[in-house]
Protein backbone atom coordinates (compact mmCIF):
# COMPACT_ATOMS: atom_id res chain seq x y z
CA UNK A 1 0.00 0.00 0.00
CA UNK A 2 1.66 3.47 -1.10
CA UNK A 3 1.60 6.23 1.53
CA UNK A 4 -0.69 9.11 1.26
CA UNK A 5 1.76 12.09 0.51
CA UNK A 6 1.48 14.36 2.98
CA UNK A 7 4.24 17.25 2.11
CA UNK A 8 7.60 17.59 -0.44
CA UNK A 9 10.60 18.94 1.60
CA UNK A 10 13.45 20.51 -0.36
CA UNK A 11 15.75 18.96 1.77
CA UNK A 12 16.15 15.74 3.60
CA UNK A 13 13.25 15.62 6.60
CA UNK A 14 15.05 15.82 10.01
CA UNK A 15 12.83 15.67 12.57
CA UNK A 16 8.65 15.30 12.51
CA UNK A 17 6.17 16.35 14.99
CA UNK A 18 2.61 15.87 15.46
CA UNK A 19 0.12 17.67 17.88
CA UNK A 20 -2.48 20.65 17.86
CA UNK A 21 -3.81 18.95 14.21
CA UNK A 22 -0.56 20.11 12.75
CA UNK A 23 2.28 17.67 11.80
CA UNK A 24 5.46 20.37 12.18
CA UNK A 25 8.68 18.96 9.48
CA UNK A 26 11.76 20.09 9.95
CA UNK A 27 14.24 19.97 6.89
CA UNK A 28 18.03 20.62 6.46
CA UNK A 29 17.03 23.68 4.13
CA UNK A 30 16.27 25.48 7.13
CA UNK A 31 12.60 25.29 7.04
CA UNK A 32 10.64 23.89 9.64
CA UNK A 33 6.56 23.75 7.83
CA UNK A 34 3.25 23.48 9.43
CA UNK A 35 0.93 21.50 7.15
CA UNK A 36 -2.84 20.91 8.80
CA UNK A 37 -3.51 17.24 9.33
CA UNK A 38 -6.84 17.32 8.21
CA UNK A 39 -6.94 19.28 5.31
CA UNK A 40 -3.02 18.67 4.34
CA UNK A 41 -2.64 22.35 3.47
CA UNK A 42 0.36 24.49 4.89
CA UNK A 43 -0.54 26.41 7.37
CA UNK A 44 2.70 28.18 7.84
CA UNK A 45 6.00 27.90 6.96
CA UNK A 46 9.00 28.85 9.46
CA UNK A 47 12.47 29.60 8.73
CA UNK A 48 16.30 29.46 10.09
CA UNK A 49 19.67 30.36 8.82
CA UNK A 50 20.88 26.88 9.59
CA UNK A 51 19.65 23.44 8.93
CA UNK A 52 16.71 22.20 11.28
CA UNK A 53 17.72 19.39 13.39
CA UNK A 54 14.73 19.18 15.89
CA UNK A 55 11.72 20.41 16.20
CA UNK A 56 8.42 19.56 18.28
CA UNK A 57 5.22 20.93 19.41
CA UNK A 58 4.66 22.63 22.90
CA UNK A 59 0.30 22.38 22.88
CA UNK A 60 -0.31 23.69 26.18
CA UNK A 61 1.70 26.87 25.05
CA UNK A 62 0.23 26.67 21.68
CA UNK A 63 4.20 27.08 20.69
CA UNK A 64 6.64 25.28 18.26
CA UNK A 65 9.85 24.83 18.58
CA UNK A 66 13.17 24.36 16.30
CA UNK A 67 16.47 24.12 16.36
CA UNK A 68 18.84 24.77 13.96
CA UNK A 69 22.94 24.54 13.61
CA UNK A 70 25.89 23.12 12.19
CA UNK A 71 28.59 20.50 12.96
CA UNK A 72 31.12 22.55 11.88
CA UNK A 73 30.43 25.15 14.53
CA UNK A 74 29.54 23.36 17.16
CA UNK A 75 26.31 25.56 17.99
CA UNK A 76 22.39 25.90 17.56
CA UNK A 77 19.28 28.52 17.40
CA UNK A 78 16.88 27.76 19.25
CA UNK A 79 13.65 29.52 18.23
CA UNK A 80 10.09 29.36 19.54
CA UNK A 81 7.09 30.64 17.69
CA UNK A 82 3.31 30.84 17.96
CA UNK A 83 1.65 27.99 16.57
CA UNK A 84 -1.00 29.92 15.47
CA UNK A 85 0.36 33.27 13.93
CA UNK A 86 3.74 31.98 13.16
CA UNK A 87 5.40 35.19 15.28
CA UNK A 88 9.09 34.26 16.94
CA UNK A 89 7.61 35.10 20.32
CA UNK A 90 11.96 34.11 21.51
CA UNK A 91 14.85 33.19 20.64
CA UNK A 92 18.13 31.68 22.04
CA UNK A 93 21.60 31.26 21.01
CA UNK A 94 22.90 27.16 22.47
CA UNK A 95 26.86 27.02 22.79
CA UNK A 96 26.23 23.34 21.77
CA UNK A 97 25.08 21.55 18.86
CA UNK A 98 21.42 20.50 19.56
CA UNK A 99 20.94 16.91 18.36
CA UNK A 100 17.39 16.56 19.65
CA UNK A 101 14.21 17.84 21.12
CA UNK A 102 10.95 16.86 22.87
CA UNK A 103 8.58 18.83 24.63
CA UNK A 104 7.52 17.19 27.80
CA UNK A 105 4.05 18.72 28.91
CA UNK A 106 4.28 17.17 32.52
CA UNK A 107 7.20 19.14 33.21
CA UNK A 108 6.20 22.08 31.09
CA UNK A 109 9.85 21.87 30.13
CA UNK A 110 11.37 21.91 26.38
CA UNK A 111 14.18 19.48 26.85
CA UNK A 112 17.27 18.94 24.35
CA UNK A 113 19.90 16.86 23.78
CA UNK A 114 23.46 18.57 22.68
CA UNK A 115 26.71 17.52 21.78
CA UNK A 116 30.34 18.04 20.83
CA UNK A 117 32.43 16.32 18.48
CA UNK A 118 35.41 17.41 19.17
CA UNK A 119 37.91 14.81 19.90
CA UNK A 120 39.29 16.60 23.17
CA UNK A 121 36.43 17.07 24.59
CA UNK A 122 33.60 15.18 23.15
CA UNK A 123 30.88 15.69 25.71
CA UNK A 124 26.72 15.97 25.54
CA UNK A 125 23.90 17.73 27.71
CA UNK A 126 20.26 16.97 28.35
CA UNK A 127 18.99 20.63 29.22
CA UNK A 128 15.31 21.39 30.84
CA UNK A 129 14.48 24.82 29.94
CA UNK A 130 11.34 26.57 30.00
CA UNK A 131 10.20 27.92 26.40
CA UNK A 132 8.16 30.85 27.66
CA UNK A 133 11.61 32.42 29.68
CA UNK A 134 14.20 30.24 27.74
CA UNK A 135 15.66 29.58 31.70
CA UNK A 136 17.97 26.22 31.57
CA UNK A 137 16.72 25.15 34.91
CA UNK A 138 18.41 21.82 34.37
CA UNK A 139 21.39 20.39 33.06
CA UNK A 140 22.64 16.73 32.85
CA UNK A 141 25.97 15.91 31.37
CA UNK A 142 26.80 13.07 29.94
CA UNK A 143 30.25 11.31 28.16
CA UNK A 144 29.29 11.82 24.64
CA UNK A 145 27.02 13.54 22.19
CA UNK A 146 23.14 12.83 22.73
CA UNK A 147 21.37 10.95 20.32
CA UNK A 148 18.15 10.78 21.28
CA UNK A 149 16.02 11.50 24.61
CA UNK A 150 12.59 10.58 25.54
CA UNK A 151 9.87 10.87 27.98
CA UNK A 152 8.72 7.70 29.62
CA UNK A 153 5.08 9.20 30.85
CA UNK A 154 4.18 6.26 32.90
CA UNK A 155 7.28 6.25 34.98
CA UNK A 156 8.16 9.73 34.86
CA UNK A 157 11.45 9.68 33.92
CA UNK A 158 13.72 11.05 30.81
CA UNK A 159 15.43 8.11 28.62
CA UNK A 160 18.58 9.15 26.60
CA UNK A 161 21.24 7.72 24.48
CA UNK A 162 24.74 8.85 23.35
CA UNK A 163 27.79 8.05 21.08
CA UNK A 164 29.62 6.96 24.61
CA UNK A 165 27.16 3.60 24.13
CA UNK A 166 24.78 4.30 26.81
CA UNK A 167 21.86 4.16 27.97
CA UNK A 168 20.41 6.59 30.46
CA UNK A 169 17.45 6.61 32.82
CA UNK A 170 17.12 9.90 34.77
CA UNK A 171 14.86 11.30 37.55
CA UNK A 172 14.12 15.27 36.10
CA UNK A 173 13.31 16.76 39.21
CA UNK A 174 16.37 15.84 41.39
CA UNK A 175 18.45 15.26 37.96
CA UNK A 176 19.72 11.56 39.76
CA UNK A 177 20.75 9.10 37.33
CA UNK A 178 18.57 6.10 38.04
CA UNK A 179 20.11 3.61 35.99
CA UNK A 180 23.39 3.38 33.15
CA UNK A 181 23.04 0.41 30.78
CA UNK A 182 25.81 -0.37 28.57
CA UNK A 183 25.35 -0.98 25.28
CA UNK A 184 27.33 -3.41 22.45
CA UNK A 185 30.17 -0.60 21.71
CA UNK A 186 30.56 -1.53 18.23
CA UNK A 187 27.20 0.07 17.68
CA UNK A 188 26.15 3.57 18.20
CA UNK A 189 22.39 3.73 20.53
CA UNK A 190 20.56 5.58 18.33
CA UNK A 191 16.91 5.89 18.54
CA UNK A 192 14.13 5.27 21.83
CA UNK A 193 11.23 4.91 21.48
CA UNK A 194 8.06 4.94 24.74
CA UNK A 195 4.83 3.89 24.46
CA UNK A 196 1.81 6.56 25.22
CA UNK A 197 -0.29 4.23 27.65
CA UNK A 198 0.59 3.26 31.22
CA UNK A 199 2.82 0.53 30.32
CA UNK A 200 5.68 0.82 32.96
CA UNK A 201 9.23 0.03 32.63
CA UNK A 202 9.30 -0.32 28.57
CA UNK A 203 11.20 1.00 26.03
CA UNK A 204 12.86 0.35 23.18
CA UNK A 205 16.52 1.70 21.93
CA UNK A 206 17.87 0.96 18.50
CA UNK A 207 21.53 0.61 17.72
CA UNK A 208 23.12 0.95 14.58
CA UNK A 209 25.86 -0.36 12.97
CA UNK A 210 26.32 2.10 9.94
CA UNK A 211 29.57 1.10 8.33
CA UNK A 212 28.02 -2.69 8.65
CA UNK A 213 24.80 -1.55 7.48
CA UNK A 214 23.39 -3.23 10.65
CA UNK A 215 20.24 -2.34 12.92
CA UNK A 216 18.95 -3.82 16.15
CA UNK A 217 16.13 -2.92 18.32
CA UNK A 218 16.53 -3.61 21.89
CA UNK A 219 13.29 -3.93 24.57
CA UNK A 220 14.44 -2.90 27.66
CA UNK A 221 11.46 -4.51 30.37
CA UNK A 222 11.58 -4.41 33.99
CA UNK A 223 15.11 -3.15 34.58
CA UNK A 224 16.56 -5.34 32.02
CA UNK A 225 17.13 -5.67 28.13
CA UNK A 226 15.34 -8.61 27.56
CA UNK A 227 14.86 -9.29 23.17
CA UNK A 228 16.13 -8.70 20.19
CA UNK A 229 14.83 -7.48 16.73
CA UNK A 230 17.69 -7.66 13.89
CA UNK A 231 17.67 -5.42 11.20
CA UNK A 232 19.16 -6.03 7.98
CA UNK A 233 19.79 -1.58 8.13
CA UNK A 234 20.14 0.54 10.57
CA UNK A 235 16.87 1.10 12.90
CA UNK A 236 16.95 5.48 11.97
CA UNK A 237 13.68 5.82 13.94
CA UNK A 238 10.79 4.24 16.23
CA UNK A 239 7.62 4.60 17.71
CA UNK A 240 4.96 2.72 19.25
CA UNK A 241 1.57 2.24 17.55
CA UNK A 242 -1.17 2.94 19.90
CA UNK A 243 -3.06 0.26 21.83
CA UNK A 244 -0.66 -2.06 21.13
CA UNK A 245 2.93 -4.14 21.50
CA UNK A 246 3.63 -3.00 18.08
CA UNK A 247 6.73 -0.91 17.12
CA UNK A 248 7.11 0.44 13.81
CA UNK A 249 10.69 0.59 12.57
CA UNK A 250 12.29 3.20 10.06
CA UNK A 251 15.16 2.00 8.89
CA UNK A 252 17.86 3.72 6.59
CA UNK A 253 17.09 1.72 2.91
CA UNK A 254 13.39 3.13 2.87
CA UNK A 255 11.69 0.27 4.77
CA UNK A 256 9.14 0.38 7.60
CA UNK A 257 8.99 -2.98 9.16
CA UNK A 258 6.33 -4.03 12.53
CA UNK A 259 8.63 -5.39 15.32
CA UNK A 260 5.81 -7.36 18.05
CA UNK A 261 7.28 -7.35 20.98
CA UNK A 262 4.81 -9.90 22.66
CA UNK A 263 5.75 -12.06 19.78
CA UNK A 264 9.00 -11.46 19.66
CA UNK A 265 9.09 -11.14 15.65
CA UNK A 266 8.28 -9.16 12.68
CA UNK A 267 4.88 -8.64 11.44
CA UNK A 268 4.27 -9.29 7.75
CA UNK A 269 3.06 -6.04 7.08
CA UNK A 270 5.44 -3.52 5.89
CA UNK A 271 5.98 -0.44 3.99
CA UNK A 272 7.86 1.26 1.52
CA UNK A 273 9.81 5.10 1.46
CA UNK A 274 12.49 6.42 -1.58
CA UNK A 275 15.14 7.36 0.83
CA UNK A 276 16.54 6.72 4.52
CA UNK A 277 13.51 7.02 7.62
CA UNK A 278 14.48 9.69 9.31
CA UNK A 279 11.50 10.29 11.67
CA UNK A 280 8.17 9.05 12.34
CA UNK A 281 5.22 10.36 14.03
CA UNK A 282 2.10 9.50 14.65
CA UNK A 283 -1.35 11.68 13.87
CA UNK A 284 -3.77 10.49 16.13
CA UNK A 285 -6.52 12.94 14.72
CA UNK A 286 -6.73 11.08 11.68
CA UNK A 287 -4.82 7.45 12.92
CA UNK A 288 -2.13 7.75 11.07
CA UNK A 289 1.48 7.09 11.06
CA UNK A 290 3.02 10.04 9.54
CA UNK A 291 7.32 9.78 8.11
CA UNK A 292 9.55 11.45 6.41
CA UNK A 293 12.65 10.84 4.32
CA UNK A 294 16.00 11.80 3.22
CA UNK A 295 14.39 12.57 -0.27
CA UNK A 296 12.23 14.80 1.38
CA UNK A 297 8.92 13.04 1.07
CA UNK A 298 6.09 13.14 4.03
CA UNK A 299 3.89 10.09 3.45
CA UNK A 300 1.39 8.75 6.17
CA UNK A 301 -0.16 5.28 6.51
CA UNK A 302 -3.58 4.41 8.33
CA UNK A 303 -2.11 2.68 11.89
CA UNK A 304 -5.03 0.39 11.38
CA UNK A 305 -3.34 -0.76 8.20
CA UNK A 306 0.00 -0.64 9.73
CA UNK A 307 -1.51 -3.51 12.83
CA UNK A 308 -3.23 -5.65 10.28
CA UNK A 309 -0.82 -8.88 10.25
Amino acid sequence: MDGSAVFRASSPVSSLSAELGLVVIGDTSGAATLVDLGSGAVRRKLSSEDPILAVAVAAPLRAVLGAGGRAVRESSTVAVWDSDTGELRAQMQYKKLVTCMIFVPELRSAVTGDGSFSQEKPQGRIVLWNPDSLEQHLKLNCASTITCVAWSAADKVLVSTDRSHCVCIWQPDSGAKLQEIRTDAAYIPWHIATPSGEQRLTFTYSLCGFKENYGRLCVYRSGTTEQYGDFDHPVLSAVFLPESPVVACGLRNGDILCWDLDAQRLRTRSVKMQGAVNCLALNLVRGELVAGDKTGAVCAWPIAYMLSD
